[in-house]
């Protein structure tokens, strides 16, 4: 009612939603069978009824309207899924953009750095340090071709490919790298 965000506690269990609604469902409609309220039926069984989910019910049960909870619960829920889509086309330009100075430092060791050596062996020139330092970055080419895509699939499986712990602490601290996100993922925790 206080337009507080709430999360109804589903994705924090280690099985599905839908066998955690069932199990849910069995203890409230047990408890309801023996002539107990609703409220009653959702206290006590701490085990099968998550907290917030009880929560969201007693909060619906108190201000007369279940269906105003539950859309609270999936306007937030709706709102983290919409941060998760920003925040990967987020990565895509800095991506776009590393792809593009990666594969120009190839062709610039492949290509520019001969004609630069061409041109001093035809000068009868020595190579400056600056010259030497491509020529060494040319020469090690094979080796950080390779290493660096390596790394940066190592670092985006870490962040974005391993499964999360409980669903829902993972993304939050993918996105409080991102500027602006670090206060907002801490209200939303205090809430």
């Amino acid at each position: 009612a206080a337009g507080v965000p709430l999360d109804v506690g589903l994705g924090q269990q280690s099985e599905p939603a839908d066998h955690v609604l069932e199990r849910i469902n069995a203890t409230v409609a047990r408890r309801v069978t023996r002539g107990e309220s609703l409220s009653e039926a959702l206290e006590g069984d701490e085990r099968d009824v998550p907290t917030a989910y009880r929560s969201m019910v007693q909060l619906g049960l108190r201000s007369d309207d279940l269906s105003e909870a539950l859309d609270g619960s999936n306007r937030v829920a709706t709102t983290v899924d919409d941060s998760r889509h920003v925040a990967a086309a987020a990565f895509l330009y800095p991506l776009i953009v590393l792809c593009l100075a990666y594969t120009g430092m190839i062709v610039f060791c492949l290509y520019f750095v001969p004609t630069l050596e061409g041109m001093y062996v035809s000068l009868r020139r020595p190579p400056g340090p600056g010259l030497r330092i491509l020529q060494i970055v040319r020469d090690t080419l094979p080796y950080w071709v390779l290493v660096l895509p390596l790394m940066l699939l190592c670092f985006a499986w870490f962040y974005f490919g391993r499964p999360a712990r409980g669903g829902a602490g993972y993304y939050p601290r993918v996105l409080a790298w991102l500027p602006g996100t670090s206060q907002m993922i801490s209200q939303q925790r205090y809430a």
